[in-house]
């Protein structure tokens, strides 16, 4: 759209939802305003040069950083170059996608936390299609093709191993698309470049997965890690990931040294919130990783990894355990195939079954808090987080004891009741004991809940307190 360019009329013109929006000026021919969703106003000029076809664009620079009047000086001193027959700017060495994306890993992308994740994305997809491509000749279309390959090839082999949902190709497109993203931003402020392309293009919605277990298939899952042929590692990783709750790539970072085996914690510092988070450790987990644990004392291992990796110098990789899950649960074909994040998934579910309260759930999968409460609450909730796991590590024991029949329909409900009354009746002893009060409690040993709760409630609250 071509207008009067005023200072009015830019900071007043309408900011767009989504893509981009461009004006051009009247009074100075190629002088382009561009406008993006974040409210960006940016001044370039658009030409072409004699006997070429192709549109040019040189940025100018940010209004109201370049003013209009300057932006407008550098447009008709550029259009009079060219009505002399000059070139506009020199003409830049070529730089190719793969030299760019070596940069880019050297400066910015393997100081950060998912850099093996992230490198590996650009090594599959991008740098293969446009190793040697000039960055600044890649195009809109040139990502999108990319893209709708990624999700086709990606949507086709999830087909194909098993039946998870077919739309499994779109995260995988969205994730590199975002990756690329940051990859053209880099080389626009390295000046090897002037455009984002992927920004031009509207990511394809995601659907959210809702696979949870049920008890009978986490006590076959639990069956299937202990009698199946793959490592002890990757065994443990997938048991303490349903087990835990964490991340899949937090439990595959775990180290030795963020282990504490007095108060059986684990402090989870490669959360994804980038805040660290203590885990409560139940006898369950610990009875895991002891092995692990005697085997590092009797080699005299120097790895910082709970999981060191058999192959390379660093720790498990979440895409090995995925493998190995996919491996050894297409033996069951009675059981729907499910992910590593899945058991996280069913954890979390789980919690909220037993009636754990949400924002303690919430803290022990470690998830960010939102609102005024993330910066004034520091509490570390320590004590309901190992209630909590504790209460979920009982469940699990009496899953994996119990018969097929007994973890359907009431019987189910009833082992669920039973884990929760113990815990309740083990607290009331602990609160009675520290009133020295146990002896009234042993004359009451078929006290129900009801009767333990009015008892509690009629407890004066300063030795509740205490």
């Amino acid at each position: 759209m071509k207008v009067i360019f005023t200072d009015k009329f830019i900071l007043t013109a309408k900011i767009p939802l989504t893509g981009r929006v461009e004006h051009y000026d009247q009074r100075a021919k190629g002088l382009c305003l561009r406008i993006t969703p974040n409210g960006k106003r940016t001044f370039s000029f658009i030409y072409r040069e004699e006997g070429d076809k192709t549109q040019h664009r040189k940025t100018l620079g940010e209004y109201p950083y370049l003013s209009l009047a300057d932006a407008r000086k550098s447009a008709i001193a550029m259009q009079n170059r060219l009505h002399q027959g000059l070139v506009v700017i020199e003409k830049k060495q070529v730089v190719t996608f793969e030299e760019v994306a070596n940069l880019y890993w050297e400066k910015e992308l393997k100081h950060i936390k998912t850099c093996d994740e992230e490198w590996r994305r650009l090594r599959k997809d991008a740098i293969p299609t446009w190793r040697k491509k000039a960055i600044s000749a890649i195009t809109v279309q040139d990502v999108s093709k990319l893209l709708s390959s990624v999700r086709e090839r990606v949507q086709s082999t999830q087909q194909s191993r098993s039946n998870i949902a077919s739309q499994h190709g779109v995260p995988a497109a969205n994730r590199l698309q975002t990756r690329l993203s940051r990859l053209f931003r880099f080389a626009c402020e390295q000046g090897l470049c002037e455009d984002v392309p992927t920004e031009r293009i509207v990511r394809k919605k995601e659907g959210s997965r809702d696979r949870v277990l049920t008890a009978k298939e986490i006590k076959q899952f639990w069956q299937l890690c202990t009698q199946s042929l793959i490592d002890e590692k990757t065994k443990t990783a997938l048991k303490l990931i349903l087990l835990l709750g964490q991340r899949p790539g937090e439990i595959c970072c775990m180290r030795w040294e963020d282990i504490n085996w007095e108060q059986a914690t684990w402090l989870n510092v490669t959360s994804k919130t980038g805040e660290k988070n203590t885990v409560p450790l139940p006898p369950t987990a610990i009875t895991l990783l002891e092995p692990l644990r005697a085997t590092k004392k009797l080699v005299k291992q120097t790895t910082d990894y709970v999981f060191q990796s058999d192959n390379t110098a660093g720790h498990l990789k979440r895409n090995s355990i995925t493998q190995a899950l996919r491996r050894c649960s297409s033996k069951i074909t009675k059981l729907d195939k499910f992910t590593p994040h899945d058991l996280r998934r069913t954890m979390r579910s789980m919690l909220a079954e037993l009636g754990v309260k949400r924002d303690i759930a919430e803290r022990i999968i470690s998830h960010r808090m939102r609102g005024v409460e993330s910066v004034y609450d520091r509490y570390d909730y320590l004590i309901e987080k190992r209630e909590a796991i504790t209460l979920w590590d009982s469940v699990l024991h009496k899953i994996i004891q119990t018969s097929d029949q007994e973890l359907m329909g009431d019987a189910w409900h009833q082992i669920v009741q039973s884990c929760k009354n113990q815990q309740f009746v083990a607290k009331a002893h602990q609160i009675l004991n520290q009133m020295n009060l146990r002896h009234n409690m042993e004359q009451h040993v078929h006290f129900n809940q009801d009767t333990l709760i009015n008892l509690i409630a009629a407890m004066p609250i300063t030795s509740l307190m205490d």
